[in-house]
């Protein structure tokens, strides 16, 4: 084993910590504490044959906090400065709301195409069946005279004239639509 050895936990601060590097049941390096259970990467000497070394370096590996405080600095202060300016992840929400009003928009038209073609279909469909209707009922009526005039009066007059009142009916609908 060499020096190099982790340092304190990040969560737990620098007297609370109980840091060490050891090797799990199937050979895999890592680092954790002991106090609250949070732990490194693993690395297996097969992959990296200084694994040891690497997942020490990884845990030891921190932000610096000088920095970090300084860029806060900078972002409170441009907030005071400019309040109305949105900054980076206001920018991105509001570019994600756009995106997602977008495609409700869409959607919603998407939704109105789609019912109004089914609308226009149904239309078509039932202008369909009553061109139909109205040509069987002519036919009906047309067969009913035929036979009126073959077989003189047995047949009855008033059926005939029935098959006719129909077929005005179905032409009446179909003027409606």
């Amino acid at each position: 084993m060499s020096d190099f050895e982790p340092i304190h936990c990040p969560h737990c601060g620098p007297g609370n910590s109980m840091v060490e590097a050891y090797t799990d049941d199937y050979g895999y390096w890592k680092v954790g504490c002991g106090a609250c259970g949070s732990h490194s990467g693993t690395l297996h000497p097969n992959h990296k044959p200084d694994a040891r070394r690497l997942v020490i370096e990884s845990w030891n590996r921190r932000p610096d906090v000088e920095d970090l405080r300084a860029q806060l600095a900078l972002v409170l202060e441009d907030r005071a400065r400019f309040p109305d300016r949105p900054d980076a992840i206001g920018s991105m929400i509001n570019a994600h709301y756009g995106n997602l009003k977008a495609k409700a928009e869409a959607a919603e038209e998407h939704c109105r195409r789609l019912h109004l073609e089914k609308t226009v279909g149904i239309s078509e469909a039932r202008l369909s069946a009553l061109e139909e209707a109205a040509k069987v009922a002519d036919e009906a009526a047309a067969m009913r005279e035929r036979l009126y005039q073959e077989n003189g009066a047995s047949l009855n007059a008033s059926k005939a004239a029935q098959a006719l009142v129909i077929a005005a009916n179905i032409r009446a609908l179909q003027s409606e639509d």
